[in-house]
């Protein structure tokens, strides 16, 4: 079982791979899904037409024009070079245009598409559908513009249609409640995203607003600037705990930097898994992090450094075991840090894969 992640890129496990992270590994399922699902899509789309057909040109225009997104966009999910992303944005813009334009024939010309209370009805899930879709694929600003649009062109088509005095009937009457609760409804499904998004995530954690700067891009861990910075603002002693990967340059002659890479990442998801959430953990450099432990006594430290080290050894990389050295010491301010510095080289000076206590700390 994976640990949760910090913002760490998931590289590469194995020298020479591919680099692909999660992000990838998932466009890649997604451009699969669309292989075996968009054949389907056409399939059950031709059969259903078939059983419908003749159909107003009309109407099959708009039916058509959705087979054709639906067509381009297997073929482009067979060409690799083609982003997923791309993909997306056309399936969605497809589906809003054919909703759209099939909400637009049922109230306007019922005469050619068939509308009434029963074409809202089965258009109603497909347009909640759309936009939460919205969010989903184009992400938060672009998809919030995309779907208050179609909320929006729905708000306008309902309005001329009660405007031209349209709703007469008990039938166009059902029509316009149903069009009016269809928005609605939309609106809260927007409503209810935007209050998702603008909670609170919790607690901050101990780096609020951190400075793109000031963080380690692979890593997204604080560098040692905001570290220092904290333990200078601290007005009490902390326990600092320095783990360093032991042999790293061996291991960057074996693996290249791609190897090295993939390294930092694994210990600096272990070190987040393996941390309470109160004890931060800084990128000092390469192959190198702090965590500041919240106990000070000398044994309890340990006791969490020996932890750490264990940790690590036991979670095989690329069919390595990579193993940590960890200095501690306790003290104040920035001093403590370059004692558990110190205390790191002596540990790794002595064969590495071991726990070094400062001498003023024991």
């Amino acid at each position: 079982m994976r640990d949760c992640l910090l913002p760490v890129p998931d590289l590469a496990v194995s020298v020479g791979g591919s680099g692909a992270g999660p992000f990838s590994r998932t466009a890649e399922a997604r451009r699969t899904a669309y292989q075996w699902v968009l054949p389907l899509v056409l399939l059950a789309l031709a059969v259903g037409l078939a059983v419908v057909w003749p159909l107003h040109p009309v109407l099959a225009a708009l039916w058509g024009g959705l087979a054709a997104v639906l067509v381009v966009a297997l073929v482009l999910s067979a060409l690799p070079r083609c982003p997923v992303g791309v993909l997306d944005q056309l399936l969605l813009l497809g589906g809003w245009s054919f909703l759209l334009g099939r909400l637009g024939l049922g109230l306007f010309a019922p005469h050619l598409a068939g509308g009434g209370p029963a074409l809202l009805g089965l258009l109603l899930p497909w347009f909640v559908l759309g936009l939460l879709a919205s969010g989903w694929v184009l992400g938060h600003r672009l998809g919030r513009v995309v779907a208050r649009s179609a909320l929006g062109a729905t708000g306008v088509m309902g309005a001329l249609y009660g405007l031209r005095g349209m709703a007469g009937t008990d039938g166009e009457e059902l029509s316009l409640a149903l069009l009016a609760q269809l928005l609605l409804v939309g609106g809260l499904v927007l409503w209810g995203q935007e209050s998702t998004l603008a909670r609170p995530k919790g607690n901050p954690g101990p780096w609020p607003d951190l400075p793109p700067h000031e963080a380690d891009p692979l890593t997204g861990l604080p560098l040692r600037r905001p570290l220092e910075r904290r333990l200078r603002a601290l007005r009490r002693p902390v326990a600092v705990a320095v783990v360093g990967v032991d042999h790293l340059p061996e291991l960057e002659r074996e693996g290249g930097a791609v190897l090295v890479q993939t390294v930092r990442a694994h210990l600096a998801r272990t070190l987040a898994a393996a941390t309470r959430s109160g004890d931060p953990v800084a990128c000092l450099g390469e192959g190198t992090f702090a965590v500041l432990l919240s106990a000070t006594d000398p044994v309890a430290v340990r006791v969490v450094a020996e932890r750490l080290r264990l940790r690590v050894a036991s979670r095989p990389l690329a069919g390595r075991v990579v193993t940590v050295s960890v200095g501690l010491a306790v003290g104040s301010g920035t001093d403590a840090l370059a004692r558990a510095e110190a205390t790191l080289r002596d540990a790794q000076a002595g064969g590495g894969h071991r726990v070094e206590v400062a001498s003023d700390t024991r």
